[in-house]
């Protein structure tokens, strides 16, 4: 009989323990406070409530926290530091150091907001201010600008595509057309290329076309009208001639 009633104490015992650690449970669920955006948690040291706290406005900070009693206190952010919205911290950010030299102060520290150091116009760094500044590419002659340089991108060039042309050095200029020497009622004395535009001219610069005379000059124009007779007669003469100079040896 003793060793059944021992077996029920102990499962009764069992069935006790786990209801009490279900309401614990409970309990602590119960225990945590609802949150607006405008609030953060915090536990009382004292009773270990869990409390929510108002936060502190931008450019202060929690110097004390709420209790059941009383509300949290807010203190302004030392200089060199700041908090940038609404906040439960104990303590504001650090500004970033002063810009180094090459860089320019685009937005001063405050109590409610960082320094931002940026590169001077037309310059760029892709490492931040470790990095340096850079000025801008220029894209040379026959290409284009794709993309502009930004502060942290330098300038993206590409080539002129065909039927475009760029003469000159630019951080902005793209490609323009060659100019249509038909559409102007012009003639095309010499193609464009990717660094030259067309070369138009009107139609009387044209060169007339070869004649005979221009060709093979005066002297073999007379030669090809000359008679086909004098022609023979030339060439008996001159034969006349060297055999009479060989009989005079």
């Amino acid at each position: 009989m003793m060793p059944v009633m021992c077996v029920s104490a102990v499962l009764l015992c069992s069935m006790v323990a786990d209801i009490s650690a279900r309401g614990l449970t409970a309990t602590s669920t119960v225990d945590q406070p609802t949150l607006s955006a405008r609030q953060y948690q915090h536990t009382d040291p004292n009773s270990g409530t869990r409390l929510a706290c108002d936060k502190c406005p931008a450019g202060t900070y929690v110097s004390t926290h709420c209790s059941p009693s009383s509300v949290r206190e807010c203190t302004p952010c030392p200089a060199g530091t700041f908090t940038r919205g609404e906040n439960g911290v104990q303590q504001c950010h650090r500004c970033r150091a002063p810009c180094p030299v090459g860089f320019t102060e685009k937005v001063p520290c405050t109590t409610t907001q960082d320094r931002v150091c940026a590169c001077p116009p037309n310059s760029f760094s892709s490492g931040g201010v470790d990095g340096g500044c850079k000025p801008h590419s220029l894209c040379p002659p026959g290409t284009r600008v794709k993309k502009r340089g930004t502060q942290t991108e330098d300038v993206l060039c590409r080539p002129c595509t065909k039927g475009t042309f760029s003469n000159v050095k630019s951080r902005t200029t793209k490609c323009r057309n060659h100019t249509d020497c038909q559409a102007l009622g012009l003639v095309l004395l010499k193609p464009g290329t990717k660094e030259t535009d067309n070369v138009c001219g009107s139609p009387s610069t044209i060169p007339p076309l070869f004649s005979p005379s221009s060709s093979f000059g005066p002297q073999h124009a007379a030669l090809k009208q000359e008679p086909v007779s004098s022609t023979l007669t030339s060439l008996i003469y001159g034969a006349a001639h060297k055999g009479e100079n060989r009989n005079d040896k």
